[in-house]
């Protein structure tokens, strides 16, 4: 109560700051809670959110590193609670995760949108699984959870708006869906981490700096389907050495795409328009390998099976077998660079099996 009135609103950072408040209860009169109301009260344990409550302002709990539980009044016709996480009332859309909250997490099947910072700053969640249902990553929705192990994105997913996970230092594999169309801008900044990145075969935009930093990549395939590329969506990634494109060169505004990316190189594929000597800031190479089946060394010479492979100088080729094509599974059985545009294979397994099929692909 101020002077005989009840409080209807809890104003922008109200509360922000407030590291000893423990606990705290919001009464049925508020019926707004603004902007950052409690951002930054570090010893906050518990909310409860009242009845009347209709509006939660942006970031309203970030920075509670303590909270491990959010509850809301049964007869809240807006929002609701799970499991001490903040949601809408239809549960369609995850609206806060506790900071305070530690290990895994299963998001409930109903959910369709990840919210803006919905898990923001959650340091100690190490995994988290999203069902088929969830459409949207909103923006900073994972952004500084540094112990990320897993986030599989299911195929539902069509958007990952910017620095989704920015700062996820601790994620090493990252397969973007097919159904995502777009990568947000720094979508994945400062993944250091991140080692094996799939893109999905509809992504059509990398926003800028998506990948910044992702200094332990080593390549990428970018799919048919990208037209754009914004600026330096892959600055910084000290490791890369090979950007492997399956379609035409992609829009880059003339802006450096791979900016302090000293040793990389962009591969392109016989038939494919708009490439030149350089691409994004970076030479680009023609991606020709071929077998010479009709080469004096193709075949079984001295107990092996082997064959030339030719092609742009410094190619570097993975050739995978297999067994059985009607059952295929491949595995990598040797790996070769063209010196001087040529280099031999051998494979010393070709005697086990009544069968066996080569393939090349790219690192």
């Amino acid at each position: 109560m101020i002077d005989g009135l009840p409080v209807t609103h809890i104003g922008d950072w109200a509360f922000s700051g407030c590291d000893l408040l423990t606990n705290v209860t919001i009464p049925d009169s508020v019926t707004s809670i603004n902007y950052q109301a409690f951002s930054g009260c570090t010893s906050l344990i518990s909310v409860t959110i009242g009845n009347r409550v209709t509006s939660i302002g942006g970031s309203g709990f970030f920075g509670c590193t303590s909270l491990s539980g959010i509850t809301v009044g049964e007869l809240n016709s807006v929002y609701g609670s799970a499991d001490g996480v903040l949601l809408n009332k239809s549960v369609t859309a995850l609206i806060r995760y506790p900071m305070g909250k530690a290990g895994s997490y299963s998001i409930p099947h109903s959910v369709t949108t990840v919210g803006h910072e919905a898990f923001s700053g959650c340091s100690e969640l190490t995994n988290v699984t999203l069902p088929s249902s969830v459409i949207g990553i909103g923006q900073s929705a994972f952004a500084y959870c540094t112990k990320l192990v897993n986030v599989t994105l299911p195929e539902s997913v069509r958007n990952i708006q910017d620095f989704a996970f920015g700062y996820c230092m601790s994620l090493s594999n990252v397969a973007i869906p097919n159904g995502v169309r777009n990568v947000g801008g720094r979508a994945y900044f400062v993944c250091g981490g991140l080692t094996n990145l799939t893109i999905g075969n509809s992504v059509t935009n990398i926003g800028n700096e998506a990948f910044f930093a992702c200094s332990k990549l080593v390549t990428v395939t970018i799919p048919q389907s990208v037209i754009n590329i914004e600026y330096g969506a892959f600055e910084r990634c000290a490791s890369l050495t090979g950007v492997y494109f399956m379609g035409n060169a992609p829009n880059d505004g003339g802006q450096p795409l791979f900016i302090e990316d000293g040793e990389a190189i962009l591969y392109y594929l016989p038939g494919t328009t708009g490439w030149g000597p350089k691409s994004g800031g970076r030479p680009t190479v023609l991606w020709n390998p071929q077998v010479q089946i009709n080469s004096a060394k193709f075949g079984g010479l001295e107990g092996q099976f082997g064959f030339n492979i030719t092609g742009a100088d410094g190619l570097v080729i993975v050739v995978e077998a297999c067994t059985d094509l009607a059952y295929p599974s491949w595995s990598p059985v040797g790996t070769n660079t063209l010196t001087g545009g040529s280099s031999y294979f051998s494979g010393p397994q070709w005697t086990d099996r009544p069968n066996h099929f080569y393939r090349l692909r790219a690192p």
